[in-house]
């Protein structure tokens, strides 16, 4: 049996490393800052992930993107949506 872990990661727009075949569990905000929560091998190397911050009503084109999920830095509601084919 792995011995997975869950680990955090602040959300930045850009590259963000984290072992590669993380799986995200969850995007929420601690203290007014968001984050990742994802279940890690915490033995594998890392690797760079590609993230976009859209904010509520602003336009943007979600082609080649994956939705993430939705968190909230008063007083304003962030959209992370993850670059699926850019590193």
């Amino acid at each position: 049996m792995e011995n997975k872990q869950i680990w955090k990661f602040e959300i930045k727009e850009g590259s963000i490393r984290m072992p590669i075949g993380a799986k995200i569990l969850s995007v929420q905000s601690q203290r007014e800052r968001g984050m990742i929560w994802a279940l890690v091998d915490p033995n594998a190397e890392d690797e760079p992930r590609s993230f976009a911050v859209v904010g509520t009503g602003e336009p943007f084109d979600e082609t080649n993107m994956t939705y993430i999920g939705t968190y909230q830095e008063s007083p304003f509601v962030w959209h992370l949506f993850e670059w699926k084919d850019k590193q």
